[in-house]
């Protein structure tokens, strides 16, 4: 079990504890006490609580729009008041798009251009109370801009820092691109494994993905930007392990 101490100086007859406490948790305490000389006294009886179950839910997220493009949304939602403990589930068209996380924003793509999108947020506490939904924020993607022809420059300084496995897990990093329209958070990453499309990322420096094992395999990222426009690739070729 997990055994938290606290020292505070005398003279002092009680202390208020909320650090560390959960709800629904049993605890077990005791005090001794320690003199100028650095002396310690036995320990006092001890006392065991229960504290009571948190049943309250969250209270219901705000969903706000920040900012759309025509292949990104990118919106905010409320912090729950709930304790310091609060995760959220987003749901675009139904479908989970991020679970469990303790951001308050984020942005999602590729989406396509002109189209309309409904998204949700509900909150969960840490006694895994839910809140209610959101109401839902229904949002339609901009127009792509056909004048945009200037693409992002390529990802730069793509590495796998030591971090391809003989397994074929590999960890890839990059400098992300800019571009002459778009922010760095909305500019899509596709990433290949050997020649094939593995997955696309949005406004990421990194990535996890798999090639072969135990040989060596070649990855490249290309950078998207919201009008289509693709960079150079970067191109990496590792050996997934030290058998290679």
């Amino acid at each position: 079990s997990n055994v938290i101490s606290e020292t505070f100086p005398g003279p002092a007859s009680s202390r208020v504890y909320r650090a560390g406490l959960e709800a629904g948790r049993t605890f077990t305490l005791r005090i001794s006490a320690r003199d100028a000389a650095g002396n310690y006294s036995g320990y006092s009886n001890s006392v065991t609580f229960t504290l009571p179950a948190d049943t309250t839910p969250p209270t219901k997220p705000v969903v706000s729009l920040t900012d759309a493009g025509a292949t990104h949304i990118s919106l905010a939602w409320s912090s729950s008041e709930d304790g310091p403990y609060v995760w959220f589930n987003v749901q675009m068209n139904g479908s989970p798009v991020l679970q469990g996380v303790r951001d308050t924003s984020g942005s999602f793509g590729p989406l396509q251009p002109e189209t309309t999108y409904t998204f949700t947020v509900q909150a969960r506490d840490f006694a895994g109370n839910l809140s209610p939904l959101s109401d839902p924020l229904t949002v339609t993607t901009e127009a792509a801009n056909q004048n945009d022809t200037t693409p992002p420059t390529t990802p730069a300084n793509l590495t796998d820092n030591g971090m391809s496995f003989e397994d074929g897990e590999t960890w890839l990093f990059w400098d992300q691109s800019t571009d002459d329209v778009d922010p760095q958070s909305v500019i899509r990453y596709d990433v290949y494994v050997n020649g094939v499309l593995d997955h696309s990322i949005m406004g990421a420096g990194r990535t996890i993905l798999y090639g072969n094992p135990g040989v060596f395999n070649t990855y490249q990222v290309i950078a998207v930007d919201s009008s289509g426009n693709q960079s150079a690739p970067a191109s990496l070729t590792t050996c997934a392990g030290a058998v290679c």
